[in-house]
C-alpha cells in the first residue's frame, strides 16, 4: 500500500497520532515524512521480515538499533516478540537499557513473564503490551494495578464489546484506568489495512464510555498517543 493511501486510511478513521514501526523501519519513515504530525515512529529491531524469533540470538541486533536511532527520532522499541524466559537473554536484556538509555517505550508483543521480567530488569521502564498478551481481564487488571507504567494495545481482543455495548467487565477496567489502554490495529499485512477503518468505527460505536472521555475514537491514550499500527 502505498504511504500516501495509509495515510488517509488513517486519517479516515478518526485517528489523530498513531504510533508506526515496520521490519525493517523503511515503512514507519515513508509514513512520517508523509504525515509527520500524525505518525509516532517505532523502531522495530527487526531488520527484514521473518525476525521474530532470531532477533533475540542476533548479536549485531544492539548495534543495528543504536545505530537506526543515532539517524531517526523515534519514541518507542517495538513491536517485538518475546515470551517467558526469552526476556532473559543478552540481546533482549540489552534492548530494553537502550530503551531506558533513550527514554523509549518498550511495545511488547510478549506474555505476563517476559512482561514482567522487563519491570525486573528495569522498574521505571514504560511499556505497551501489545494484546494484552492475549490474557483473561483479571490478569490484565492485575497487571495494570501493579506496574504504572504500564499501557495495554487492544489489538485483537475482539470480546470487547458487542452488538455496540461494552461488555460490563471491560466497562469497568476501562473506568478504573481511563488514560492506561490504546486502540490497537495489528496492521501487519495489506489484507489487515483495508480493516483499519472498520476498526475504528467499531470501536468509536461500542465504546460509548470512552468516547466521552475522550473526543477521539480511540479507547484511550498514553501521554502521546491514540492508536498503534504496523506497516
Amino acid at each position: 500500500m502505498p504511504p500516501e493511501k495509509a495515510i488517509a486510511t488513517l486519517r479516515r478513521a478518526g485517528i489523530r497520532h498513531a504510533v508506526v514501526s515496520s521490519a525493517n523501519d523503511g515503512g514507519t519513515l515513508m509514513l512520517l515524512r508523509e504525515a509527520p504530525e500524525l505518525v509516532v515512529p517505532a523502531l522495530s529491531p527487526y531488520r527484514k521480515l521473518g525476525e521474530m524469533k532470531s532477533w533475540l540470538t542476533g548479536d549485531s541486533v544492539p548495534a543495528h538499533v543504536e545505530a537506526r536511532l543515532k539517524k531517526a527520532r523515534c519514541v518507542a522499541l517495538g513491536e517485538f516478540h518475546a515470551y517467558g524466559a526469552e526476556a532473559e537473554l543478552p540481546v533482549f536484556k540489552r534492548v530494553v537499557e537502550i530503551a531506558r538509555e533513550h527514554r523509549l517505550y518498550l511495545n511488547a508483543d510478549s506474555d505476563r513473564g517476559a512482561v514482567e521480567r522487563i519491570f525486573e530488569q528495569d522498574p521505571d521502564a514504560r511499556v505497551i503490551w501489545a494484546h494484552a498478551g492475549l490474557e483473561p481481564l483479571d490478569r490484565v487488571l492485575a497487571m495494570l494495578r501493579k506496574h504504572t507504567n504500564l499501557w495495554i494495545d487492544l489489538a485483537v481482543r475482539r470480546q470487547i464489546a458487542s452488538n455496540g455495548e461494552v461488555h460490563p467487565d471491560w466497562r469497568a477496567a476501562f473506568e478504573e484506568f481511563p488514560d492506561r489502554f490504546i486502540v490497537g490495529t495489528d496492521s501487519f499485512s495489506v489484507a489487515r489495512w483495508h480493516e483499519v477503518e472498520g476498526m475504528q468505527i467499531r470501536c468509536a460505536s461500542g465504546c460509548r464510555i470512552c468516547r466521552r472521555r475522550s473526543p477521539s475514537a480511540s479507547l484511550a491514550r498514553t501521554p502521546q498517543h491514540c492508536s498503534s499500527s504496523k506497516r
